[in-house]
């Protein structure tokens, strides 16, 4: 477990264990709130409201972050494209 943390030069230390988010400093440890997931997420605040904050690290917990599917989907956007312009092809008819 010990190799899993690591510590920052500010004390922090980020926490993952069976899935639940937290963070910890020399004196405590504090789970994150559902808010503060949404954003790691990339999420507005409060985009997951409505439910039990059960659900709500439930619901988190199972997405990807939408800034980082968003450059996934634009770097496969631009290898398609520049491998199909090397062989003279139109990636609009794949």
């Amino acid at each position: 477990m010990q190799d899993s943390i690591r510590q920052s030069s500010e004390n922090f230390v980020p926490l993952m264990a069976r899935g639940a988010a937290a963070c910890a400093t020399p004196n405590f440890v504090r789970r994150l709130t559902p808010t503060e997931c949404e954003r790691l997420q990339g999420l507005p605040d409060n985009w997951t409201a409505g439910g039990s904050d059960t659900q709500r690290y439930k619901a988190l917990g199972n997405g990807m972050a939408q800034p980082i599917a968003d450059w996934i989907i634009k770097r496969i956007t631009e290898v398609v494209a520049d491998c199909c312009s090397d062989r003279g092809d139109n990636p609009s008819t794949h």
